[in-house]
């Protein structure tokens, strides 16, 4: 009996902690804009035209539109074969909106990483540091 409670107590135990759930509080800061990841890879073929990136808010809801600034980086290896739109908005009431780039698949290098670095900024609403920049590599299949 020792030996069986002996054992079996860390295991309960174990479980227990396992079984904790850490509370998620809602964010309460300042409204934030931010691409929804870092880096992206597409696959790009004849018939892309474009790719579409998400950008996001952190916060709740705007009662007013929301505009991001859009910066090509310059270390960006494919930045003649893509139109990157100067800015985009979010909204009133939204979370979220797509960045449309459009993609000239002639242009892109065969077996080179086409590296589209972007930057984001803002006037209106602060930008979450680190996700204000995303790379996306487009894959010329």
């Amino acid at each position: 009996m020792k030996t069986t409670v002996k054992y079996l107590l860390p295991l309960v135990c174990i479980f227990m902690l396992a079984s904790c759930e850490k509370e998620t509080k809602p964010y309460k800061g300042d409204a934030q804009v931010a691409f929804a990841l870092k880096t992206y890879s597409i696959n790009v073929n004849s018939a892309t035209n474009s790719v579409t990136i998400p950008v996001q808010l952190i916060a709740k809801a705007p009662q007013g539109a929301i505009t991001a600034n859009i910066n090509v980086d310059t270390d960006s290896t494919c930045a003649s074969a893509v139109t990157v739109p100067t800015s985009v908005t979010i909204d009133a009431g939204r979370f979220t909106t797509d960045l449309v780039i459009s993609v000239n698949h002639e242009n892109l290098n065969a077996g080179n990483a086409n590296r589209l670095i972007l930057n984001l900024s803002s006037s209106s609403v602060h930008v979450a540091g680190n996700y204000n920049v995303v790379t996306i590599t487009l894959n010329k299949q």
